[in-house]
């Protein structure tokens, strides 16, 4: 960045408008789904009976999740006073532009001025993050929070912190939220931040200091605090922290240890790779001999840590048995710092002249491919008919295809515009794909078949539906009770009455009430095969 252009505050400001912007498109159009529902209906539930710290879905005690995240969209829906699920999503939107600016300001440390403003723009060309960005999900604010504790424990192994204390702060408190935010799921990136700058040549000195493991320590320390206190809060109650996770963990080594599972197990890295296109071809290429010999020992060392963070990340995903690419999500940022190291060199046509040549056609070609499928998803978003879609491929990809065989005069900075625009435009179409997705997986429409039924407020009695598909309770204005268990054993008051019941459960209740059982409603949908039942007297 030149001296007598913007300030790195005006660019930091430029990056995370960008990113915030960007995902503001149909935020508040389909109802919320999946395990939105769960996030938001914690924070609800926190705002309405103050269980901050013993979290509860619609009443019920629910601590399958860490409280973290729905403190935070509690906090969003008092600030705006409303319950919209727009302001459920836009926690996770302004993350991901603190991921983008923390990465720009990181970049700009390590790298200088431009190169880090290059690679928080780059956080937008991982088109894998846009979906989960546009949610109510926990990952968004996880990734932020990852990042926050593997930039400072880089920066400190890498010493080159004049004030450790701030940086050991930062991580401190970091750490604490991540671990309070979705479990140890950050580990894969806190923990190649110790490792990785090591094996790029900074050594081990690291490990004599205190200002790297305090803040470790006091991290985990402040997580354990919430399950000391959720222990204390509910001994007696029955009440506890599930073990889902736990639980998940042992059945990756046990029950689901394949061959299939462990081919997926194994091609995760690989697919990470190429739904990171084209920010991870530019950060294994500046680690290519011939390219890394262009840098200063300093920025080698500090590329060679970041690419190896991405690696050592990827190598414990393996570890930890993990087959499904969205779990690895949260190292595709960490290809961004070399992603802007390789875009500022390739505009200052300090790169090997195989690389200046070959690289923007294949960014450009890449996008006048990915456009076509563009052109799909806007059918699926927008009300096109799929002949305006055919119109836009016909009229887009050649265009791009002409720049492509005139290109020879056209400058970097063309490349990387006409390249941006092109990727730019289907992370938005996939984007909205994905969104338009879940009016399918919400319960909205599906309960309003339990609405013509069931009287708004009125309690009804539910069994695993309670924890699977909280939303179809939400939507429906009614008070779900998990008295199943005892209903089958006929010790439940006021037995009788509406149930809402997998057709397992059903036949549970039929066994249980021969005769009693009436099938009112069956409700069906993506994912979801439900009944309204009533119980009626003899």
């Amino acid at each position: 960045m030149k001296r007598s252009g913007p300030g790195l505050g005006v660019w930091l400001t430029a990056v995370f408008a960008a990113v915030v912007l960007s995902h503001l498109l149909l935020l508040a159009s389909p109802p919320l789904a999946r395990t939105e529902v769960h996030r938001a209906l914690v924070a609800m539930d926190a705002l309405d009976h103050g269980h901050w710290v013993v979290t509860s879905i619609l009443g019920e005690t629910y601590l399958r999740k860490p409280p973290f995240h729905p403190w935070v969209l509690a906090a969003c829906s008092w600030l705006f006073d409303t319950r919209e699920a727009w302001v459920f999503r836009l926690p996770t939107i302004l993350a991901a532009g603190g991921s983008a600016v923390w990465l720009a300001w990181l970049g700009s440390r390590w790298f200088g001025g431009r190169a880090g403003v290059l690679s928080g723009f780059a956080f937008l060309w991982l088109f894998a993050l846009w979906a989960q960005n546009r949610t109510a999900e926990i990952d968004g604010l996880n990734t932020l929070l990852a990042l926050l504790v593997w930039g400072g424990l880089t920066e400190l192994v890498m010493g080159r912190a004049r004030r450790p204390w701030r940086w050991s702060l930062l991580i401190a408190w970091s750490l604490g939220a991540a671990l309070l935010t979705k479990g140890p799921a950050c580990l894969t990136v806190v923990l190649p931040a110790l490792i990785a700058p090591t094996l790029a040549g900074f050594g081990v000195r690291w490990l004599l200091r205190p200002a790297v493991w305090l803040p470790i320590v006091a991290g985990v320390l402040l997580a354990a605090g919430w399950f000391v206190a959720v222990d204390r809060l509910t001994a007696g109650a029955g009440a506890s922290v599930e073990q889902a996770g736990v639980n998940e963990l042992v059945g990756r080594f046990t029950s689901r240890l394949t061959a299939d599972y462990l081919l997926d197990v194994v091609s995760m890295p690989l697919l990470l790779i190429a739904y990171s296109l084209p920010v991870s071809l530019a950060s294994l290429a500046a680690v290519y001999p011939s390219v890394r010999a262009g840098f200063v020992r300093s920025t080698r060392r500090r590329l060679v840590a970041c690419v190896w963070g991405f690696g050592l990340g990827c190598l414990l995903s393996v570890v930890f048995l993990l087959e499904n690419p969205r779990y690895g999500y949260i190292l595709l940022p960490l290809l961004t710092l070399p992603a802007g190291v390789m875009l500022d060199r390739w505009l200052d046509r300090r790169l090997p002249e195989w690389l200046m040549v070959h690289v923007g056609r294949i960014a450009v070609v890449a996008g006048a491919g990915a456009l076509a499928g563009l052109a799909a998803m806007v059918v699926s978003v927008w009300p096109v008919t799929a002949t305006g879609a055919m119109l836009l491929v016909c009229v887009l990809v050649p265009l791009l295809l002409l720049v492509v065989v005139r290109g020879r005069a056209l400058a970097p900075a063309g490349w990387l515009l006409v390249g941006t625009v092109a990727l730019g435009a289907t992370s938005m179409g996939y984007s909205g794909l994905k969104h338009a997705d879940r009016y399918r997986f919400s319960s909205a429409t599906a309960a309003g078949l339990i609405a013509e039924h069931v009287d708004r407020g009125e309690a009804v009695v539910a069994g695993k539906l309670w924890n699977d598909k909280p939303g179809l309770f939400y939507y429906a204005g009614v008070v779900p009770r998990r008295l199943l268990d005892e209903a089958l054993e006929g010790d439940a008051p006021g037995v009788t009455g509406w149930y809402v019941l997998y057709p397992f459960e059903v036949e549970q209740m039929e066994a249980a009430y021969p005769g009693r059982v009436e099938v009112v409603e069956e409700i069906e949908g993506e994912r979801l095969n439900a009944r309204l039942v009533r119980l009626t007297r003899r």
